[in-house]
């Protein structure tokens, strides 16, 4: 108790200026720790696939690639992200004229602070589903639950919170992807896939060289079919250490 008030007396004891000082520095210093790793730090990749097509034996090929921390599904998180975005830009362009005092309806609204709300939104990606680690360079996830359509603006919404973001489209067979129990209650899955398919290859074009493609019925079956895909990512292929991940039992 005593060491507080000494230290409340030093502080007061101060001139203003420093005071100030001293202030700025720490809200400085704590707005870095609530922003989080730098995102300009990381490269980053995320997968897009559907359930049941061997995107966790390809989340394991990735993750072998030093520095790569590749998470796996988190439910699409983002995309509640993305519609809190809309659902306050839709606000605003609905009523253009908000009277901008208290007695307004939609008080605040109008000055909402879009770039503030990226930023957070990035902050908040990062810190709780990319988490990165001391020796991580490329961050990312794979996921299974894009929706058929809308998986273009998702896309879109996670190349404005990282950019430069890559992707990488993983398909299988979908007669094969279709007998799992996965898929049992879905009405003509095969067809769902197919729809799928067909939209993520507008995406990918629109995309260029930040998508890459692979299928699972190829590496699983001989790892020399993802030298490309190495290429692509500009690491060194390792056929050893591939050929030990496939060999790893993993799970869908």
């Amino acid at each position: 108790m005593k060491a507080r008030t000494a230290a409340a007396r030093a502080w007061h004891r101060l001139p203003p200026v420093r005071r100030l000082i001293a202030e700025r520095d720490q809200l400085r210093a704590e707005l870095a720790r609530a922003k989080g790793p730098a995102v300009s730090d990381y490269q980053y990749l995320f997968v897009v696939t559907y359930g049941r097509s061997g995107s966790t034996l390809l989340n394991g090929l990735l993750n072998s690639i030093p520095g790569y921390l590749i998470r796996g599904e988190n439910g699409l998180v983002v995309q509640y992200l993305l519609k809190w975005k809309r659902t306050i830009q839709s606000r605003q362009d609905s009523h253009p004229h908000m009277r901008p005092g208290p007695r307004g309806s939609w008080f605040g609204l109008s000055e909402y602070p879009h770039d503030v709300e990226l930023e957070r939104m990035r902050a908040l990606m990062m810190t709780t589903v990319l988490r990165p680690g001391p020796r991580a360079r490329v961050l990312g996830f794979k996921e299974i639950r894009w929706p058929v359509k809308g998986t273009g603006d998702l896309v879109d919404f996670l190349s404005e919170l990282f950019p430069g973001a890559r992707f990488l489209f993983n398909t299988r067979n979908p007669e094969d992807v279709a007998q799992s129990e996965w898929w049992a209650d879905a009405k003509n899955p095969v067809e769902q896939i197919a729809n799928r398919e067909n939209a993520w290859a507008v995406i990918r074009e629109d995309l260029g060289d930040r998508a890459f493609s692979v299928h699972y019925d190829d590496y699983s079956n001989d790892v020399d079919t993802l030298r490309p895909l190495w290429e692509w990512l500009g690491e060194p292929f390792d056929r050893d250490a591939l050929q030990e991940v496939l060999d790893t039992p993993h799970g869908y």
